[in-house]
């Protein structure tokens, strides 16, 4: 995707690297004997390098930790990705530091994590996997914090209209040609709200949330689910806006925006719907407010995008999974009502 001719970019911020000799001062701290092996890993967020090593302990990833709310809520999440495996989740294990109770090791300025190492294939669109990745995600909220270390985690709440219009509108005046898709966005908008309205839905329950939950942070065995993994955007947030936010991505087959936007494999859709709906037992009001909040969560994507990622192509993508979502959404409640309650 190119950015529109003549604007100005944001610059790339470049990706941290492991100074030499940081990694093995690293492991040294924990119960993993010897190091045979070490390589760094190029993925994920630019700021956090990762680097996999294999030790006499098994074969293990070590992150640099870097995240909102500071140290404490760095640990938080942590703790986040352990409860996660007690409910029953396929997550790697935390791995603690020598003499620590807590999972996060700080050394200097810096906070890492150790966690075992986790083979497997991407998402691919399967609707046994996405199945696979909304029971994995009903699990995941149920998880309950003590009162502490939920405090501690970030809150984050959904955009409101004022911004999101506001967003749209300075869109359409920097670029003529976007004004067009910009006015159908916020028309999206306006039907997911008045749909919610009209139906009463209930806000949601706010609870502990993944924060990025989608399928480039889901790893399979064919259809098996091998781990969720990155949980350092763990908060505490609305669920069945997570729920409905996962659900556009595992039916989309692209992370984000920037990618190749198709409309939804109704196949996958329905199956990571029905296999969260099942598990969390959602009433017939929360699965009815699904769609809208669905539309509502694309809206809000491209309302945040950045100059960079904004095309005319992009945004037309966007709107097209819009009017989509919105065309089916009687006949996508329908098709999860019946097992839920």
């Amino acid at each position: 995707m190119q950015p529109r001719e003549g604007a100005e970019q944001p610059a790339t911020p470049p990706r941290a690297r492991f100074a030499p000799g940081e990694l093995r001062a690293v492991l040294q701290r924990y119960p993993l004997g010897a190091v045979h092996a070490l390589r760094e890993l190029i993925g994920g967020a630019p700021q956090s390098p990762k680097a996999v090593a294999r030790t006499d302990a098994g074969t293990v990833v070590i992150k640099r930790r870097v995240g909102q709310g500071g140290r404490e809520a760095l640990e938080v999440t942590s703790r986040v990705q352990a409860r996660a495996a007690e409910q029953g989740v396929p997550t790697p294990v935390v791995v603690r530091p020598i003499g620590q109770m807590n999972f996060v090791l700080v050394m200097g300025e810096h906070a890492y994590e150790v966690a075992g190492f986790v083979p497997g294939q991407a998402y691919r669109g399967d609707p046994r996997a996405a199945a696979a990745a909304g029971a994995a995600l009903a699990k995941l909220h149920r998880i309950d914090l003590p009162h502490r270390e939920r405090a501690a985690l970030p809150t984050r709440d959904r955009a409101t209209e004022d911004r999101v219009m506001a967003a749209l509108d300075a869109m359409a005046h920097s670029n003529p040609a976007l004004t067009g898709v910009a006015f159908e966005l916020a028309a999206a908008w306006v039907w997911a709200e008045e749909s919610m309205a009209a139906a009463g839905a209930p806000t949601g329950p706010i609870g502990v949330v993944h924060g990025d939950f989608h399928g480039g942070n889901t790893l399979y065995n064919g259809s098996t689910l091998a781990g969720v993994i990155d949980f350092d955007r763990a908060a505490v947030a609305n669920q069945l806006d997570e729920l409905a936010s996962a659900a556009v991505w595992f039916s989309l087959e692209s992370i984000g925006l920037s990618g190749q936007l198709r409309l939804p494999q109704e196949g996958s859709l329905r199956a990571f719907l029905r296999a969260y709906i099942v598990a969390a037992e959602l009433t017939a009001t929360n699965v009815g407010s699904l769609p809208a909040r669905m539309t509502r969560t694309l809206v809000e994507h491209a309302a945040a995008s950045t100059p960079a990622q904004r095309s005319t192509e992009m945004l037309a993508r966007v709107a097209a999974v819009a009017r989509w979502i919105r065309a089916h959404a009687d006949e996508t409640v329908r098709a999860t009502l019946p097992v839920s309650r």
